[in-house]
């Protein structure tokens, strides 16, 4: 007996058109609708209107024929990537809120020891800035006292230059210091994988302030962007669930289309 399930349009369920048949003709629709759009570039009359028609319902069609070639294709593999990711979700859920509260410790921890860090850093930069102006003085000092010396006026110069010697290292040492303290202001452990020092890192953060304000400005001429008007649907959705009506400012219309 000949064994007809060789080939898989004689099986059962092998009357199904080909793969890739739903694509090709879909491919042919969107030309043949792209020529008529172009050819007719509003709809004025009813013979128009029967061929948009015809046309509306050819592209639904196309479509729920590509749905239809392509779930039993991508279903199994679904399936299958599902069941790969299943247990690598159930492990990586609970370690990803474990790992966000670790985080929010030491960030909490580091944030008080960078503070406090910078504080010192900032009160030994103040002192060096001091130094530097009082050794400015004394050299300055030293100067008038050399000058005074060379035309015969009695002035300790040696003690106005022994004294601005020891500001301007009494400077530098400060100046130092604090060049080491607002370098060790941020707060670093060793990786113990060898890789970059464990550091917080600066992030960008955008605050809504003023959400009144910052709608009115967003809204150009009055006009609401695409995405900010979906946010605000979503929005009031939720709203109306938990509130039994919509929010001010938000109404609900009907209109018909196709």
């Amino acid at each position: 007996m000949l064994d007809r399930t060789d080939n898989p349009r004689e099986a059962i369920g092998g009357n199904h058109p080909p793969e890739g048949v739903a694509i090709a003709q879909a491919k042919d629709t969107t030309t043949e609708v792209s020529a008529f759009l172009k050819e007719t570039p509003a709809i004025t009359d009813e013979a128009e209107c029967r061929q948009g028609d015809a046309w509306i319902e050819r592209v639904r069609i196309n479509l729920q024929s590509m749905e239809d070639e392509r779930k039993p294709r991508t279903e199994p593999l679904n399936r299958e990537l599902a069941a790969i990711n299943e247990p690598y979700r159930l492990v990586r859920q609970p370690l990803e809120k474990i790992f966000d509260e670790l985080k929010r410790r030491v960030t909490a921890f580091k944030r008080k020891v960078e503070a406090a860090r910078q504080a010192e850093a900032e009160r030994v930069r103040r002192e060096a800035e001091e130094a530097a102006r009082i050794a400015a003085e004394a050299a300055r000092a030293a100067d008038d006292a050399i000058a005074a010396a060379d035309v015969g006026v009695c002035e300790d110069a040696g003690a106005a230059i022994f004294e601005a010697h020891q500001a301007e290292r009494e400077a530098g040492q400060l100046e130092r210091m604090a060049g080491r303290a607002e370098r060790g202001v941020t707060y670093r452990n060793p990786s113990i994988a060898g890789g970059k020092a464990m550091s917080m890192r600066t992030v960008t953060i955008i605050n809504i302030v003023d959400p009144v304000a910052a709608v009115k400005a967003l809204c150009v001429n009055g006009v609401v962007p695409e995405k900010l008007a979906v946010a605000m649907r979503q929005c009031a959705t939720a709203f109306e669930d938990a509130m039994g009506v919509l929010p001010d400012g938000i109404t609900r219309t009907t209109e018909r289309r196709m």
